[in-house]
């Protein structure tokens, strides 16, 4: 594994750690707090994209890496820009849904499955374009970056949300 390989995963590990705690942690009233996104969505909403968005991402990274690990069952496919047309991520009584929750850490491991198989070489590719993924242009590399970031700015908007709610840690 590269040291570039062991910085992605160092980075996706922390985030997705820190992102699992959060959705764990939260309040049924930070489920529907309007989102600091601006964009009308909810935290529930934001944590739904990220739930449903995790196993397509990591069918794409399957399928454009041909690293032999297996492409999750379910794939769903969320077009961006943002917003997100999501469901809430709760169940009726306001919960956190557990199967949501189990199912993005599924992903989310499985994501760092491949991530550690991968070779120098296998990052410096530049696969082709994938609607909601990537436009052809960035090396993978650049790509799994990209998505870190972009997960990271989702936990930022929904701590930012939450913050000074009451039962809800500090951003």
């Amino acid at each position: 594994m590269s040291t570039r390989n062991e910085l992605l995963i160092d980075r996706f590990e922390q985030l997705n750690a820190d992102l699992v705690a959060f959705v764990r942690d939260l309040s049924t009233e930070g489920l529907s707090a309007p989102s600091a996104n601006g964009d009308g969505s909810t935290v529930g909403d934001e944590i739904a994209h990220l739930a449903k968005g995790a196993p397509e991402v990591l069918g794409w990274l399957v399928r454009t890496t041909d690293t032999g690990a297996p492409a999750p069952q379910h794939l769903h496919s969320h077009p961006h820009p943002h917003p997100h047309q999501h469901g809430s991520g709760q169940h009726e009584n306001g919960a956190a849904d557990g199967d949501l929750l189990a199912g993005m850490q599924e992903s989310l491991g499985g994501a760092v499955d491949v991530l550690r198989k991968l070779t120098d070489e296998q990052l410096d590719v530049v696969p082709p374009a994938a609607p909601g993924i990537t436009d052809g242009t960035k090396s993978l590399y650049q790509i799994v970056d990209m998505m870190i970031d972009h997960q990271g700015e989702h936990l930022t908007h929904m701590r930012s949300s939450v913050a000074g709610r009451p039962g809800q840690a500090p951003a």
